[in-house]
């Protein structure tokens, strides 16, 4: 499912995007830690919760709180916890889908499933963005572990879905 992200979710993802980069512009992420990748996740956040309500689900956006930033991004029905991990449309096919090896502990104990989205290269109002599909959590690790990245740049060992075993969203009602 696509979405066209208006004027007004642009601003509150490059809102959203600022306070989060201030927060760990000094940290050693398992990604590129930069205020573009903030404001990409925050505009992969905000499509998601927006095509999640559209389809009638009950959604908590905790990625709205700087406060709760170690918890799930979204919350669906009351229970079921949501990471979002969105991509640039450039890098899908090769690094896309990627949780890393010393980040799925983590993320087992926020998240039950991940939303994959897919965003332009270039970040701005009016872009159409892409909700891909879900996976559970539990499935990416099952996933094979490769080392991905820039061809002259840091490689990261991570575990990564393959395009055709992501689940549609309209399959997320069995989570119910």
């Amino acid at each position: 499912m696509d979405l066209i992200i208006s004027t007004e979710q642009f601003k509150l993802a490059e809102k959203l995007a600022f306070e989060t980069f201030a927060r760990f512009s000094r940290a050693k992420g398992h990604y590129n830690n930069t205020s573009n990748s903030h404001l990409r996740g925050k505009i992969g956040e905000i499509t998601t919760s927006t095509v999640l309500q559209e389809l009638g689900f009950k959604v908590e956006n905790t990625y709205t709180e700087l406060d709760r930033m170690s918890e799930a991004d979204l919350v669906i029905s009351g229970n079921i916890r949501v990471d979002v991990k969105t991509w640039n449309v450039e890098h899908w096919n090769e690094m896309g889908r990627c949780i890393s090896v010393d980040q799925i502990g983590k993320l087992e104990k926020k998240a039950d499933i991940i939303i994959w989205c897919i965003s332009p290269n270039n970040l701005a109002p009016g872009i159409s963005v892409t909700v891909a599909g879900w996976n559970k959590v539990s499935e990416v690790r099952q996933a094979p572990r490769r080392l991905t990245g820039p061809q002259n740049g840091r490689k990261v060992e991570n575990f990564q879905f393959e395009v055709n075993g992501i689940r549609a969203i309209a399959d997320l009602e069995q989570l119910l």
